[in-house]
């Protein structure tokens, strides 16, 4: 009934203002306010607030009514009129046609200039934008609120309606969702961002950039790429190699830190962090070994180290009772290695 009312209203306002053309003077010399005659209104759990409409403020439809800011769930909104932008009062009222309301949005956006209402309309557009299968569009109304409102009622919101596999949207998307993780301040945010971009990769039937950038997100080491010029082996590694040898373990770990500093990659970086992840497993740091272990797959795959680092990876799961882990791990054997000796003796 509310909605039903405020289109009413709404109408009323504009008939008298294009038809009758009474103006904001007009109806102040009738003794009539043109602020209070064309509030504001937000419906929300079937009941009007008439005020001043603020945007999306801590995850929540911010409105100011009789000087006081009052917030709503997202899911409790069901129309929101801001004086002035007609376009997307008429989107408003079309969200029962999501290709008519997702054109609307489109169309009503660009003429907001306020960025808080720019936001809101965003946010507005997401759902009618996803279900008229324009999935990249809606992820990047998403992506555009999420980054600059990281309160997880935002996130909840993101589009999960996954296009197609092989759809040219799931790449587009991934390099929406790649350039958001750059762009957000928010620790949280970056965090949901990677998640879903794994499971976009997977959509996408990206198997190995998902599994690269899952290893990534497990460990907690960055991607730096595994494209920098290849250094000859530099002559810090024997000694490193003989201080492995004595058991000097935490000398071992701060002598690869400050080699892999200097830039060295290839293979000469994946020796390195083998010294490193034996050198954590004798200070008993085994899941800091494995993500070393790691490491090298995940960066260096042409190395001849990546299946052995991924075999002493699965057993040091199996030691800590992690059995998933340490058969996904044996799987990336026989996968992307068949024909290593250790992919050989899991064939046995």
């Amino acid at each position: 009934m509310a909605i039903y009312e405020l289109a009413l209203r709404r109408s009323f306002y504009i008939i008298l203002s294009m038809r009758l053309g009474i103006t904001a003077i007009t109806l102040v010399a009738l003794g009539v306010s043109a602020g209070a005659l064309r509030a504001d209104t937000i419906v929300a759990a079937g009941q009007s607030f008439d005020g001043t409409v603020l945007g999306i403020h801590n995850g929540k439809v911010a409105i100011r009514a009789d000087g006081v800011e009052k917030q709503f769930d997202f899911e409790k909104v069901t129309i929101i009129d801001v004086a002035g932008t007609e376009r997307l009062f008429a989107a408003e009222q079309a969200r029962d046609d999501a290709k008519k309301a997702a054109a609307l949005y489109k169309q009503a956006i660009p003429t907001i200039n306020k960025a808080e209402l720019k936001l809101l309309a965003e946010w507005r557009a997401i759902g009618p934008t996803e279900q008229d299968g324009r999935w990249s569009e809606a992820l990047a109304l998403f992506l555009d609120v999420y980054k600059n409102e990281p309160a997880e009622s935002v996130w909840k919101t993101r589009p999960q309606r996954w296009p197609a596999a092989g759809s040219e949207m799931l790449n587009q998307g991934a390099e929406l969702v790649a350039k958001a993780i750059k762009e957000t301040k928010s620790d949280d945010a970056q965090k949901n961002l990677r998640a879903y971009l794994v499971d976009i990769y997977n959509h996408a039937d990206r198997k190995d950039d998902a599994a690269r950038l899952a290893r990534e997100i497990a460990t907690g080491i960055p991607d730096t790429g595994e494209h920098a010029e290849t250094l000859p082996p530099p002559a810090g590694l024997t000694a490193i190699d003989a201080a492995l040898q004595k058991k000097d373990f935490a000398n071992v770990v701060s002598a690869v830190d400050a080699l892999l500093a200097t830039g060295i990659s290839g293979e000469p970086a994946a020796r390195a962090f083998t010294f490193k992840a034996q050198a954590l497993e004798g200070l008993d740091k085994t899941d800091d070994a494995i993500a070393a272990w790691l490491r090298i797959p995940a960066h260096y795959p042409s190395s001849t180290q990546a299946p052995v680092a991924l075999m002493r990876a699965a057993e040091l799961e199996i030691k800590l009772e992690r059995k998933d882990q340490a058969a996904a791990l044996l799987r990336e054997i026989q996968e992307n290695y068949p024909e290593s000796s250790q992919a050989a003796s899991l064939k046995k």
